[in-house]
This record gives C-alpha cells, structure tokens and sequence, in this order.
C-alpha cells in the first residue's frame, strides 16, 4: 500500500484560492479518481470551477512540494511514497479513524466522478473530527483480506464505508461477518437489507419528467455511458424508461447509444444520433458531463450548418450529478442530484447505531431531488 505524500507535507500558498484547488486535487488523488496521467489543467479547471491561471498555480505548487511530477510529453504523475503494508500503514495511525475504501480499479476513471465523492467525503471528515476520530483511505480488496485474517483486532478502527459497486455478494457476506461497523454507499442487489444507503433515482425522475414534459412526438436520445456503479445505472435507465411509456413516448421514438465515459461520450454519441436521425428534442444523461458533450456536438453542428438555430430553441436536457454547469449554457439544463452533507450525516448514524447495537442496522434510502436548472 502506497502512502500519498500530502498526508506528511503540507502545501500552502499565499492565495486563498490556490488552496482550495490544491487540497481539492490531493483529495480527489487521495480518493484515487483522477487517474494516470492526471488530466490536464484545462480539465481540472474546468471541473473544479475556476480559471485555468489558478489551476496551473495550483499544479505547480504540487510539483514544487513533491506530490506531483511532469514528464515531457507524457503528462503529470501523482507522486507516492515507498510500498508499505496495510497493516502497516493503519498502525502508523495515531487516533481512533475510519476507513473510507477505494479500489485500484477506480485510478482508471474519468475525475468527473470525483466531485460528489469528494464533497461527501469532506462533509464526512468534518462530522469525525468532532467526534476526534480520523479518516483514512485504504484499499478495498486488501482491507477486506486482512480484516479476515483478524490482522487489525487491536487497531483503532471504528467502522468503514465503501460504495457498493466494489463488492460481489460473498464479499457483502464477508463484511458483515467481520464484526466492525460498515456502511455500503449505493445501490446494490435486491437481496440485501442491511448496512447500505440506497440511492434512489425514482422520486427525483418523476419530478424531473414533470419539469420536462414529455409527449409522444418527442425525439429522447440518452447517451448511456459506462458507470462504476452498474447497478445505479441499470437503475436509472430502468426509472427513465418507465416514465417516458407512462407519458406516451413510444419506443420507436427512443434512441440509446452505449459507450464511452462521461463528456466524451455525450459529443462522439450525439455526433453519430445527428448522422443518422433528425435533431433530438430531449436529451438524457446520468451525469452532467455528458450532457456538456452532447451540447458541445450539437454546436458543432449549428456552426458548420448541419443543424438549424432554432433546432436548439425547444432542446430539453436533463443530467445527474448537479455539478453547477448547466447555468452556464443556454439553454440551461435540470440535474439530479444526491445530498452529499445528508449522505456523510448518515453514515455517521449508522456507524454510530452499530456500534452502540452491536448489530447491523435496516438499509436507508436516500432520494434524489430535481434542480431544474442546475
């Protein structure tokens, strides 16, 4: 197990600014979501909501700390310590923590997953230093291992979270028979009741199709991506399938294009929708980045004079993740989001209710709720 550099070094500049998108960066790397190479710093601007000079202000107050380093026409690297145990690492923890799990797998996604996680994992932070305890991110499949060979019994651990994605149905078993408290982020199969959140798509779509109003003449393209969370997103398609045939929208009016990941996917997608069918009237996406792609395409297409002006005037788009872009476009578009201050509130609670018990406690939902203009 690698031990990130920023948890020994602590990088500060003289603008406020340049802080928060430095600890934001050793965050979502921490987290490991940003992937190898780092994407550039147009990128990570534009995602974090602030100017390309205080990005690169921030990358290179990274390098000059050590936590990062370019290569020449290779891209930017994260930077980690020598190879330790995991067993190892939790001892060198001097407080009572909690383990927030990460995966190898997840250093290959697009950092435009980070935000939400990000944003729960800071709420969360705040919530256990109250309570002096210390938060620490770890491996997922070697926790697990370890925590079955009993190799942290004498460890500060007081519980752990992990998104549900990471975890098969005997490892789910595993978990509870380990005796610590855990809390599952997610949804997960039908099958199981205790220790989850629940994210659920349903009430927050319903909402979302009342704001969009869709009729039977309707042209619906929903560029499905790939997600981390297969389940959240079987989900999703299965709720917005169910409330455009509860509208009227037949499905021979529906086009679904499978692919890649999240901005990218929405503009090579919505190019290959305008090759072969008329302008879409609504556009459908789990994430917001996806929607920015489509829109990217569908300018591309008004300016070389494929597509009409006024193709874009009654254009409805909805997306997911409420990441406060579609303000900056017109037209605008809803999102749905996930209280992430709620979800870190919830996990304290269960941890809590867990340890007081000495039992596993019910799954909780959460439901989504409708911006409709993000």
């Amino acid at each position: 197990m690698a031990i990130f550099e920023n948890d020994v070094v602590k990088v500060t500049t003289s603008d406020t600014l340049t802080d928060q998108a430095v600890s934001a960066v050793c965050t979502m790397l921490k987290l490991g979501e940003l992937g190898e190479p780092i994407p550039p710093e147009r990128q990570l601007a534009s995602l974090l909501g602030i100017s390309r000079v205080t990005m690169r202000r921030a990358m290179t107050a990274l390098e000059s700390a050590g936590l990062v380093r370019r290569k020449q026409g290779q891209g930017t690297y994260a930077c980690f310590g020598p190879e330790i145990s995991i067993v190892d690492e939790v001892a060198a923890v001097k407080k009572p923590f909690v383990v927030v799990l990460t995966d190898q797998e997840s250093r290959q996604f697009n950092p435009q997953l980070s935000p939400w996680t990000w944003q729960v994992c800071r709420h969360l932070e705040v919530l256990l230093t109250r309570q002096k305890l210390q938060m620490v991110f770890l491996n997922s499949e070697e926790f697990l291992h370890a925590c079955e060979k009993g190799e942290f019994q004498h460890s500060g651990i007081r519980g752990f979270v992990a998104p549900t994605h990471l975890w098969r149905p005997d490892v789910y078993e595993e978990a509870l028979g380990l005796g610590i408290p855990f809390v599952g982020i997610g949804r997960t199969s039908r099958t199981v009741f205790w220790n989850i959140i629940d994210l659920d798509h349903q009430l927050g779509l319903r909402k979302a199709f009342e704001h969009l109003a869709p009729k039977p003449k309707d042209r619906v393209f929903i560029p499905l991506q790939e997600h981390p969370r297969e389940v959240d997103r079987q989900s999703w398609f299965e709720c917005v399938m169910w409330e455009l045939s509860g509208r009227g929208v037949p499905a021979s009016q529906i086009v679904v294009k499978a692919g890649g990941m999240f901005e990218a996917q929405g503009y090579l997608a919505t190019k290959w929708y305008l090759r072969e069918y008329e302008p879409p009237t609504i556009i459908l996406a789990d994430f917001d980045l996806c929607i920015v792609g489509a829109y990217r395409a569908l300018l591309a297409a008004r300016e070389n004079g494929t597509l009409r002006a006024n193709d874009l005037l009654h254009l409805r788009c909805l997306g997911g993740g409420d990441l406060a872009i579609g303000r900056r476009m017109d037209p605008g578009f809803g999102s749905l989001r996930f209280d992430s201050e709620q979800v870190a509130q919830m996990i304290v609670e269960m941890l809590q209710e867990q340890r007081a018990t000495k039992q596993p406690v019910r799954l909780r939902y959460l439901e989504a709720t409708f911006n409709p203009r993000t």
